[in-house]
């Protein structure tokens, strides 16, 4: 594990956070079918879901010679449509101007993304548990498969695309199985909700926070949240990180997250 980052006005904040979410998306590549290249100016991932979110650029950084060379011999390899592609936008994305580059090259703008932190601090604050709502961590290989189909029918996934991550989560690697610590919430039997600790970076990234819709407004996305983000105090961080949507930004904020910048996200063929 890298040094921890102790504080929000941490100078490695930045990048921890996005290095962690790097490492979060690119283990989904890490099975014998992915393909990942680990330029670390130019960090791209194929996991072969047919999800956007799974395949493309999540790191650029590159003169305007080297990013046409880089554009090209991508596209040539994986724009002919059959897998949607991402790419992050950061604010040291490099060159300037990728972002209008992509639009005009045909990549859909799906908005501005924020990067948030929080301190995890000396509190010992609890969580608040809705009502018959338990929480469980998902440790064997039936409570991982539970977790990855849950969580994509929550994310509003299609059949296809939660067939094909249920496929490539049983084939992951298992430095990435042991690594991750994901969890289950239960409303009495029914599992409803679910979130992931990744300790990478210095940080402990939240992922895959998400309700069922027919349990949603009952607090359990955000007791899903606290309780990765004691999770990642018990191991040890001091700060938690996360990637929003816009929708989600001032929930986050009212668990203690603020926006330390913002990814600008495009897709092609999605």
């Amino acid at each position: 594990m890298k040094k921890v980052i102790k504080s929000l006005d941490s100078p490695c904040l930045k990048r921890a956070l996005d290095n962690n979410n790097i490492s979060f998306w690119s283990s989904f590549g890490r099975y014998r079918e992915g393909i990942i290249n680990p330029d670390p100016d130019f960090f791209w991932i194929i996991a072969g879901i047919p999800l956007y979110s799974y395949n493309g650029v999540m790191r650029s950084r590159l003169s305007p010679e080297k990013f046409h060379e880089n554009y090209n011999l991508l596209l040539k390899r994986f724009g002919d449509g059959k897998l949607p592609l991402i790419w992050w936008v950061s604010p040291d994305t490099q060159p300037p101007g990728t972002s209008l580059y992509l639009s005009r090259e045909g990549w859909k703008d799906e908005g501005f993304f924020p990067a948030m932190a929080a301190e995890l601090g000396n509190n010992d604050e609890g969580i608040s548990i809705p009502h018959r709502f338990s929480i469980k961590q998902a440790t064997s290989p039936e409570d991982r498969k539970l977790w990855i189909k849950l969580m994509s029918r929550a994310m509003g996934f299609s059949e296809k695309v939660i067939t094909k991550a249920v496929r490539v989560d049983t084939l992951l690697e298992e430095t990435v199985v042991k690594k991750q610590k994901r969890f289950i919430g239960f409303l009495g039997a029914k599992p409803v909700g679910t979130s992931l600790m990744l300790p990478d970076s210095g940080v402990a990234g939240i992922f895959g926070v998400a309700t069922l819709p027919e349990a949603r407004g009952l607090g359990i996305g955000k007791a899903m949240t606290r309780w990765a983000m004691l999770e990642g105090k018990k191991s040890g961080f001091q700060a938690a990180t996360l990637v929003a949507t816009p929708m989600g930004e001032p929930v986050y904020q009212k668990l203690g997250f603020q926006k330390i910048f913002s990814f600008h996200c495009f897709s092609l063929n999605s």
